[in-house]
């Protein structure tokens, strides 16, 4: 029932000041009677995952590009891609394409059908591959640069996460690695478990995994209490820029050179200053783990060696053969066609 709805085209999202401009001018315009916003919507049957979205490259951006071209006809109002909620097991996922003309449906209905075409016929670039979390910190160790940025895809508490998986944690540990920090983990019982033994005790205790049992197993740990902090900090990166996060009451514990912030609030980290506000230096640490898909990209991006992502057990796996599917329409690809 929306006049006009309008979404991002920057994918990580740094571009929420201008869309909202962008909404602001184009309310204004339909207010005053000036336009006569009419709207046609496709889907072109498909559902790509956030690894593969990026607008900064690939098919994603191209499409992008197509849709925002230069010459696209002066009718067009505003045209917007959604690559859609892969997780959602409702008949409506999928990605869409909406094209608002000022009055005219029938240029609407042939630029969306036209750029649904396109995307339909580039499908195959959206294909994704995983990697394991074995090989993702196998290949980090590898890289000679710093720092290497690991995001922890299948447990983004911004897709659905429970924001708790330990795995890439154990899996430093059995690699040995020297130097990494990890955010976050959520487990409020071990974050008040460190506020009752202070700064510079050790603890030993089970962490993470309490949520449910889609994020692999807890780890038992014996570490150092490093800091507490209340947890917020204020967004210096391109996405959300001068906003403020709140972790809730945090706790970095530190073992055989690898530093966790655990926290007491679920949050997406797709900021440097969550490394920052803690005290860690997250161009001095070899390897960053981030729970985020691709928001991170926006901040860790310009200071990172290189990106390894990794694909472990969580609700926001990119790789949707993992997951159950029964209201969705079909076929959707790649759902159902590898």
């Amino acid at each position: 029932h929306a006049d006009l709805l309008i979404g991002y085209q920057k994918y990580p999202h740094t571009d929420m000041y201008e869309r909202g401009v962008e909404a602001a001018n184009l309310i204004v315009r339909i207010a005053s009677g000036e336009l006569h916003p009419v709207c046609a919507r496709r889907k072109p049957g498909m559902i790509p995952v956030p690894a593969t979205c990026n607008t900064e490259w690939g098919l994603y951006k191209s499409l992008w590009e197509e849709a925002l071209r230069a010459n696209r006809p002066g009718g067009i109002i505003s045209t917007s891609l959604f690559a859609g909620f892969p997780w959602a097991d409702v008949p409506q996922i999928g990605f869409a394409i909406l094209v608002y003309t000022d009055g005219d449906e029938d240029l609407a209905r042939e630029e969306a059908e036209r750029l649904s075409e396109r995307a339909w016929n580039r499908r195959r670039a959206f294909l994704y591959t995983p990697a394991s979390i074995p090989g993702a910190v196998s290949k980090a160790l590898a890289v000679p640069g710093r720092p290497v940025v690991i995001p922890d895809v299948a447990d983004n508490p911004g897709g659905g996460g429970s924001n708790d998986s330990v795995e890439i944690v154990r899996e430093l540990l059995a690699q040995k690695a020297p130097s990494a920090a990890v955010s976050t983990i959520y487990d409020p019982s071990v974050v008040r478990e460190a506020i009752r033994a202070g700064v510079g005790a050790k603890i030993s205790t089970r962490l993470g995994a309490k949520t449910d049992d889609l994020h692999g197993r807890p780890l038992e740990i014996d570490g150092r209490v490093r800091m507490i902090s209340d947890g917020r900090y204020r967004i210096r990166g391109s996405m959300s820029q001068g906003a403020w996060a709140n972790m809730g009451p945090t706790a970095v514990l530190e073992l055989k050179g690898i530093r966790i912030l655990v926290a007491s609030h679920r949050l997406q980290t797709y900021d440097t200053e969550a490394f920052r506000a803690v005290g860690i230096d997250p161009i001095d640490t070899d390897i960053l783990v981030v729970k985020s898909a691709m928001h991170f990209r926006a901040a860790f991006g310009p200071i990172a060696s290189e990106v390894i992502v990794a694909d472990g057990p969580g609700l926001s796996s990119n790789d949707l053969s993992r997951f159950p599917f029964h209201r969705i329409e079909r076929p959707l690809f790649p759902i159902d066609e590898p």
